[in-house]
């Protein structure tokens, strides 16, 4: 994992939701300012939990400095979904008109923020833009939570896709021929735009939607551009994605599928992290003998089992990556890790 830091600038930390995404991608930007590297760790948790974990009391889409020991701090901060995209609109819209009535109109406010994909999509153009500046040596993405770790990847090309000129076109047709648009036209073909019809009321809508895809065709050759040089990010040789799970069967799966899907896309691969690992008591056959007579014995063998049925688990890994990839083990500890000493104490595990 030193080397890692020492030779990537860009470390995204991927996995499902709920494995300790955020605890990680904070654990390790600590240890890159250790190492001194200027360091920003990018968060998209809604949960705020990277603030709590790093004692700020107040995360905004600042980056904000964090004190780690004399002399060596780190920044961070937390995406702000509609801020970043509001900013793509005013540096691509060809006039500060046409920016302004995208920006108050009711339907890019609703996609801006709700729609899926948005927050992937604007996590990699801040990323982006935050590599672009280079004001920092490393970067850190603790990517968005979410039930599956797919989402990440393949979000932003469902919203590229969407923006698609053609695509645009597509929905335009009938309004440019006719004057109006073809309600069935537009069901037949948008779930999306037919489900915010039926949330909003009154005839203005079809209008602000025609207004809308209108205004953002002409922005389409500047977010085309912006999208592949994000994506670009990805398979670069400064970046590297590391694997975050825990032991539960369901969630391995998931992990193995991503790992599957990153190795297809030919991105770096930085390793697997495996957090909450049950440690096996390394008790010897007499050891075992006495403790069975007493009443606790039940909770100890149980533990014990599980432990073993983790270890299974890993091992699955470990025969997928074979030795072309570490693989690190985080065991279970007994409080909540809130706090830098938290933190490094994790790293003991991550950089051993």
């Amino acid at each position: 994992m030193h080397s890692l830091i020492r030779n990537k600038k860009i470390i995204i930390v991927t996995g499902s939701g709920g494995v300790g995404k955020t605890t990680t991608a904070a654990a390790i930007a600590v240890q890159a300012a250790l190492m001194g590297k200027k360091t920003l760790v990018l968060t998209i948790d809604p949960a705020k939990r990277l603030a709590t974990t790093l004692g700020i009391n107040r995360f905004t889409h600042i980056p904000k400095e964090v004190f780690i020991e004399k002399n060596i701090t780190l920044s961070a901060m937390m995406l702000d979904t509609k801020e970043t995209f509001d900013a793509l609109i005013q540096k691509y819209a060809p006039s500060k008109e046409v920016a302004q009535k995208i920006l108050t109109n009711h339907i890019y406010q609703f996609l801006s923020t709700m729609m899926a994909g948005t927050q992937e999509y604007m996590a990699l153009e801040k990323l982006y833009e935050l590599n672009e500046s280079r004001n920092y040596d490393t970067l850190i993405l603790d990517t968005p939570p979410a039930k599956h770790a797919l989402s990440f990847l393949e979000a932003p090309d469902r919203l590229a896709h969407f923006l698609d000129e053609n695509i645009l076109k597509w929905f335009l047709k009938p309004y440019l021929k006719a004057g109006t648009f073809s309600l069935k036209m537009l069901t037949s073909g948008s779930h999306l735009v037919f489900k915010l019809i039926e949330m909003l009321t009154g005839l203005h809508v079809l209008y602000e939607l025609s207004e809308f895809l209108l205004n953002l065709q002409s922005l389409y050759s500047g977010f085309r551009e912006r999208t592949l040089k994000a994506q670009a990010i990805l398979k670069s040789s400064q970046t590297a994605f590391l694997v975050i799970t825990n032991p539960e069967r369901a969630v391995f799966e998931q992990a193995l599928e991503l790992h599957k899907r990153l190795s297809h896309l030919q991105v770096s691969l930085g390793g697997f992290i495996v957090n909450r690992v049950t440690i096996e008591m390394p008790w010897t056959a007499q050891e075992k003998q006495i403790l069975t007579g007493l009443p606790f014995f039940p909770t100890l063998n149980a533990y014990q089992k599980l432990a073993q049925r983790e270890k299974e688990q890993i091992q699955k890994i470990k025969t997928v990556i074979g030795k072309t990839l570490p693989l690190y083990e985080i065991p279970f500890f007994d409080n909540d890790i809130h706090d830098i000493k938290g933190l490094r104490l994790m790293n003991h595990y991550l950089f051993p």
